[in-house]
């Protein structure tokens, strides 16, 4: 993702900004960084990052690359395994219950060890927790979806789009293909 808020600050190179950004709540943040919020917390020691550059990281894709440390799509990722970021996601968990959230889907849920993930939902007496995974965790990662289920149910991330492919009619070389067959009458 291109953290770009003002074409001065811009670096041509890596569409990193040096400016603060300010989210559709009026947070504001830079990459890697929140100011001005309690998140403010979080800093560039809060990311998984290179040893000696708090600025850089592994990417996936590709996906070769370690996906529970590395940035997924360049989005930077929160080292969840910190006892410091634990404790604000903990808090920020915690909130979003006392407000009367009791349910929660958790994206991406293939990128977080399931030891870290279960350590943040262990104390919420939560009503239901679903994980989203991609397909090929689900298919030949079977160790994980053990773990993941200990957790809670799993999803696959595709499930969605196969869902929407049936209802929806498709165009395919230059020809439209109903799709209400799929409805009988």
């Amino acid at each position: 993702r291109n953290w770009v808020c003002s074409a001065e600050a811009d670096d041509e190179k890596t569409h990193k900004t040096t400016e603060p950004c300010k989210g559709w709540a009026g947070t504001k943040f830079q990459y890697r960084s929140f100011t001005d919020t309690k998140e403010s917390q979080l800093n560039k020691k809060s990311f998984h990052h290179y040893a000696g550059n708090l600025m850089a990281n592994c990417e996936l894709p590709p996906w070769s690359n370690n996906r529970y440390l590395c940035d997924l799509f360049n989005m930077p990722d929160l080292d969840t395994e910190r006892p410091e970021v634990q404790i604000i996601l903990s808090r920020y968990l915690l909130d979003l219950y006392d407000i009367g959230v009791t349910m929660f889907r958790i994206d991406a849920a293939g990128h977080i060890y399931p030891s870290s993930l279960a350590k943040l939902l262990e104390p919420m007496p939560l009503e239901y927790v679903v994980q989203e995974l991609y397909p090929h965790i689900i298919a030949f990662e079977p160790e994980t979806i053990r773990k993941a289920k200990l957790i809670s149910p799993i999803t696959d991330f595709l499930y969605g789009q196969r869902v929407t492919q049936i209802f929806i009619d498709a165009y395919t070389n230059g020809v439209w293909a109903s799709r209400s067959k799929h409805f009988g009458e």
